[in-house]
This record gives C-alpha cells, sequence and structure tokens, in this order.
C-alpha cells in the first residue's frame, strides 16, 4: 500500500473562450500528513490530527486542525490569506506574519507575546509543536475552539 496520493490539474492549452473550474474534495485518515500546494484557488483542510503543510499563492487556507505532540502546522498564503481554528489546549511555539494585512488571534492564550504590526510570536501551552502562519497580502485569523 502506497503512502502518498498525488493530485494534479491538466488545463487545456486552448480554453477557447472557457473557464473551467476544478474541486476536490480528497478524504485521508486524520492523522496523515498534509503537504498541499495549490496555484491559484481556495484550500480548505478539516478535522486534521497530523502535520499540515500548505502553500497558496492565489487563495485562502482555511484550515480546523490539531496539532501532534511536537508537530508542525506551517501555512503560507501569496495573496489570500489563513483561517485557522486549533483547540484551546494546543501546545505550541506560535508565529504568524503578513507584509500587507492584518493578525487576530482569538480564544487562545499566548505566553511571552511579542508582537509588531506585521508580525505576533508567543507560545501556546507548554510550546511543544510548531505553527507557522505567513501570508503576504491578506488576514491572518486564528481562533480557539
Amino acid at each position: 500500500m502506497g503512502s502518498e496520493i498525488f493530485v494534479k490539474t491538466h488545463q487545456p492549452s486552448d480554453n477557447q473562450g472557457r473557464n473551467y473550474v476544478v474541486d476536490y474534495e480528497v478524504t485521508l485518515p486524520m492523522d496523515f500528513e498534509l503537504h498541499i500546494t495549490n496555484i491559484s484557488g481556495n484550500v480548505d483542510v478539516r478535522d486534521t490530527h497530523g502535520n499540515a503543510f500548505v502553500n497558496v499563492i492565489s487563495g485562502r487556507i482555511e484550515a480546523r486542525a490539531e496539532i501532534p505532540l511536537h508537530g508542525t502546522i506551517d501555512m503560507t498564503s501569496t495573496s489570500g490569506g489563513v483561517d485557522l481554528r486549533i483547540p484551546r489546549s494546543t501546545s505550541a511555539e506560535f508565529s504568524a506574519g503578513v507584509v500587507s494585512g492584518t493578525i487576530n488571534v482569538s480564544d487562545l492564550s499566548l505566553r511571552n507575546e511579542y508582537h509588531t504590526p506585521n508580525s505576533l510570536r508567543g507560545i501556546l501551552g507548554d510550546g511543544q509543536g510548531r505553527i507557522s502562519l505567513n501570508v503576504i497580502s491578506g488576514t491572518v485569523r486564528v481562533e480557539g475552539y
């Protein structure tokens, strides 16, 4: 049994004036490690319990995730934003940065918080994992549940 799923869309080189929209819905085991790259469009990650690495060039990332012990959540959007919902009990070193946009964190307790107009860092819980969220143009929103 393989340990990797690879999905790629091949757009026609001559679209003859038509627009194409492709939506994928992929269901994986909750603890599967995710590596997602998307050039244009939104990515929605739901109820994952494994490491998650998501990179979107033009689009928004929406995720509800639990970070494993000593795990990593790393999400980057060039133009769009990141909306992340995590348990209030999350234990991770947290960092978020924007070039043009805002960072909003709600219902979470950050210790050793350090912020500038374009970044926010701190410790969630015991700081055992790592969460890194970066956006060039857009908003970073993180909410505890």
